[in-house]
C-alpha cells in the first residue's frame, strides 16, 4: 500500500466503527468494497464487532445449514479456523470428520461492550491512524458459537480436510493481511512514535487466568474458576448482561450436582466486586462506579 492507501484503509476502519452500533446490522459483503470488507474482519478480530452469519456446512455424507455467531481471530489469512470444530461440536454425529463450510454473503455486524468502549475513547482521544494501529496490534481469541437451523439434504460432494468459503471471505483475509502489514509499516518510516490509544479498562490473557478489571488485576485458578470468568466474560462482551449459575454450571462442570458461584469463589476478591449477583442465582460482571488505582490481588484457592 501506498502512504495514501495507508491513511485511506485508517479511515475506513475508524468509520467503520463509528457506522456500528450495539444492535444488529445488516452487511452484504457482496455490494461493499474491499477495503469495508477488510476493515470489517480487522474489527472483528480485535474483539470490537460481533459478526452473525448463515452458512451451509456438510461432511462426505450430509449438508446442514447453519447460523454462527463469531468475534474474536475465528479464521486466520490461510483460512484456518475454529468454525468447522464448533459445527462439529453443534451436530455430534460430524464428530471426527472433516467439515466443508460455504458461508453467505450476508451477514450482520454489531459493537461488542469493547467495541462500544473503544469507540467512546476514540471519538475524543485518537486519530484515525491510531485507532487503525491499535486494531491491526491487538487481536483477541476467537469465539464462535453455531446454531444449526436444519434443511437437511445428501453432500454436494467428497470433504477430504476442513475448508471455509464464500461470503468473499478469502479475498478479505487478503487484503486484511496486506493493511495489517503496512498499518504497522507506516509507524516504522513515519518518523517517531504517535500517541497511543487510552488503554483498555477491562482485558483477559488466553485462558482467563489473568484478569485485569478497571485498574485492578486478578488472578484465577485453571479449570473452574477460569472457565467461569470466561462464561461470564463471553455474555458481558455480546449483551452487557449476566448467566444464571446452573447455565454456567452447564458449561463448566455439567457432572457438579451442587454448582455455586458463592463456592467456587469463596474468600475470592474478585467476587462481589469484579463478579455480582444480579438476582435470584444470577451472575454478572459488574463495572466500578468509579475508578480504582491499580492493585494486584491474587486468588485464594
Amino acid at each position: 500500500m501506498s502512504q495514501t492507501q495507508v491513511e485511506q484503509a485508517s479511515q475506513r476502519i475508524a468509520s467503520l466503527l463509528q457506522e456500528q452500533t450495539s444492535r444488529w446490522a445488516d452487511i452484504d459483503t457482496a455490494q461493499v468494497d474491499r477495503l469495508d470488507n477488510a476493515a470489517l474482519y480487522l474489527l472483528c478480530g480485535a474483539g470490537l464487532v460481533e459478526l452473525r452469519f448463515r452458512g451451509r456446512g456438510w461432511t462426505d455424507q450430509i449438508a446442514l445449514d447453519f447460523e454462527a455467531t463469531a468475534s474474536g481471530v475465528w479464521i486466520d489469512y490461510e483460512r484456518q479456523s475454529i468454525l468447522p470444530d464448533e459445527v462439529r461440536r453443534a451436530v455430534p454425529a460430524w464428530g471426527g470428520r472433516a467439515v466443508a463450510v460455504q458461508l453467505q454473503p450476508m451477514l450482520q455486524a454489531r459493537l461488542t461492550t469493547l467495541g462500544q468502549e473503544t469507540r467512546r475513547q476514540a471519538e475524543t482521544d485518537a486519530d484515525a491512524f491510531v485507532l487503525a494501529l491499535f486494531v491491526c496490534k491487538h487481536p483477541v481469541r476467537g469465539r464462535v458459537t453455531v446454531r444449526i437451523v436444519g434443511n437437511e439434504s445428501p453432500a454436494p460432494g467428497a470433504v477430504p480436510q476442513d475448508v471455509i468459503a464464500g461470503g468473499g471471505i478469502v479475498q478479505a483475509l487478503q487484503d486484511m493481511v496486506t493493511a495489517q502489514r503496512d498499518i504497522a509499516a507506516a509507524v516504522r518510516v513515519g518518523g517517531g512514535p504517535r500517541p497511543q490509544l487510552p488503554p483498555v479498562e477491562a482485558t483477559h490473557n488466553a485462558d482467563f487466568t489473568i484478569v485485569k478489571w478497571y485498574g485492578t488485576q486478578y488472578t484465577f485458578a485453571l479449570g473452574v474458576q477460569s472457565q467461569t470468568v470466561q462464561a461470564l466474560w463471553g455474555e458481558w462482551e455480546k449483551s452487557g448482561l449476566g448467566l444464571h449459575q446452573q447455565t454456567i454450571r452447564n458449561q463448566v462442570d455439567a457432572e457438579k450436582d451442587n454448582f455455586r458461584l458463592d463456592t467456587v469463589f469463596r474468600n475470592h476478591p474478585a467476587f462481589g466486586t469484579m463478579i455480582q449477583k444480579a438476582g435470584d442465582g444470577r451472575y454478572s460482571l459488574a463495572p466500578p462506579r468509579s475508578k480504582q488505582k491499580t492493585a494486584v490481588r491474587q486468588n485464594h484457592v
